[in-house]
């Protein structure tokens, strides 16, 4: 990296680890297939339990070895949920129709089993793992608005009163708090359907996930008044806070305390979403217009 005077230099970066290892998965499931009504309804069940051992993460070191933190096996963590498929054939018809829906979805839930840590935790910026909680949970200040008397921002301390100087600290003293969310999804899954006529077909697919929370940092970055003039921002700045009594949800340009914002839930949003993954439409043709040596021919787009 750059060195004195911008000359290329070497420089710790951080502390080698001559214990790592991998990490250890046991994992058990049980399951049901089943199919129904002459195979109409069709289906299966699983039931998983995974556990695993000696989690790769950076475990806290004291500063004093001129970084905070070491990669290292700390802790376990089990994952366990269920994984649900259902596919039923609406029509079957002897004159060429047919219509599948289908439906599958995946839930699963995480829990910190131990972390062999002081106080059972591992903090993190913005993020803490815990004992009895999920992996990476945010942990962060309330976000409570605009003070409408000077055009500051608003956070809520421990006890649920308003500040505009939360406590920096990261202890069970301090004003941040375990939020229960993270960027692994509750649930994720598939649906659609298949249909089907003379040769032509017609396909679906979307795709959904619930559960997940991530720091919109692209609209944090557009809502930073130190980009006026430099990069390209969102006209929602125009509702910033001017005059004493201004009511709104977008802080003076000048407010004292902008920099608490990224270590609140501000820009913490659902990342839910249900997309369209593909259409696709095509035609199968029928064996006897294929010529010698081609056993099946389909067009599609």
């Amino acid at each position: 990296g750059p060195g004195y005077g911008g000359s290329n230099a070497l420089f710790l970066s951080q502390i080698g680890n001559t214990t790592l290892r991998w990490e250890t998965v046991t994992q058990g499931n049980i399951g049901l297939d089943f199919e129904l009504f002459r195979s109409r309804l069709r289906g299966s069940f699983d039931y998983y339990v995974k556990t695993t051992d000696d989690l790769f993460q950076n475990r806290p070191v004291s500063a004093i070895n001129s970084v905070t933190s070491i990669r290292a096996n700390v802790g376990s963590l089990r994952n366990s949920g269920y994984d649900f498929n259902i596919a039923y054939d609406v029509l079957t018809s002897s004159n060429g129709v047919n219509l599948e829906l289908f439906f599958n979805t995946n839930y699963n839930k995480q829990e910190i089993i131990d972390l062999p840590t002081p106080d059972g935790r591992i903090v993190g910026g913005t993020t803490v793992t815990r004992e009895g909680s999920v992996l990476n949970e945010y942990y962060v200040y309330r976000y409570a608005g605009i003070n409408p008397a000077n055009g500051n921002l608003l956070f809520l301390d421990g006890a649920g009163n308003f500040t505009e100087n939360p406590s920096p600290d990261t202890n069970e003293d301090g004003d941040r708090v375990y939020t229960g969310k993270n960027i692994y999804p509750d649930y994720f899954g598939s649906f659609g359907f298949n249909f089907g006529y003379k040769g032509f077909y017609f396909e679906t697919q979307f795709n959904y996930t619930i559960g997940v929370y991530r720091f919109d940092n692209d609209y944090a970055d557009l809502m930073d008044p130190t980009f006026i003039g430099q990069f390209r921002v969102s006209r929602d700045i125009l509702r910033a806070w001017e005059n004493e009594g201004d009511v709104t949800d977008v802080p003076s340009l000048f407010a004292t305390n902008l920099a608490l914002d990224g270590n609140s839930d501000r820009f913490l949003q659902s990342a839910d979403y249900v997309r369209l993954r593909f259409v696709r439409l095509g035609y199968n043709f029928p064996s006897n217009l294929l010529i010698d040596g081609i056993e099946r021919l389909s067009i599609y787009a």
